[in-house]
């Protein structure tokens, strides 16, 4: 299985690298992680948030193969519990195929228009994550996820 990452923004911190890096290597048994960091633009102060949502969202259509699994990250989305995120991840490797694109928005978020093309749209949380940290927190979830379908004690029941 391959997972594809695109966010926007610049690469890695340090501070979240080697984190990045701990789950990349943990998950490497079940799965090929490959990000996609997508640079953005300086902004002009003046710039409209609509303006900074739809230059981001053509940014992100450009650079994505929508023709595997498309999951957004968005704070509209559906909230998973662990079990469910291991269960999903399951049905799309054994439906929908071998890899699976997650998608990390911009910090307004992207335009509707984009929603549509994406096949599901999760909720990492309710709570706002610094964009860096959301990469860190995806990551061990995903790394969660394998654990839980391959049934070891790393998550408790």
């Amino acid at each position: 299985m391959k997972i594809n990452i695109y966010c926007l923004g610049k690469a890695h911190n340090p501070e979240y690298k080697s984190l990045i890096q701990f789950f990349e290597k943990r998950i490497k048994p079940f799965a090929k992680i490959e990000f996609h960091i997508i640079a953005i633009s300086k902004r002009n102060t003046k710039t409209s948030i609509d303006q900074i949502k739809f230059d981001e969202t053509e940014l992100l259509k450009r650079n994505i193969n929508f023709k595997h699994y498309t999951i957004l990250l968005d704070e509209t989305g559906k909230a998973l519990n662990s079990v469910e995120w291991a269960e999903n991840i399951e049905k799309i490797q054994l439906y929908h195929g071998k890899e699976i694109n997650f998608i990390i928005g911009g910090a307004y978020g992207v335009a509707d228009s984009f929603k549509k093309e994406c096949k599901a749209i999760w909720s990492l949380s309710n709570l706002v994550f610094p964009h860096q940290m959301v990469r860190v927190i995806l990551l061990e979830q995903i790394y969660r996820s394998f654990q839980i379908l391959n049934n070891t004690g790393y998550h408790h029941i």
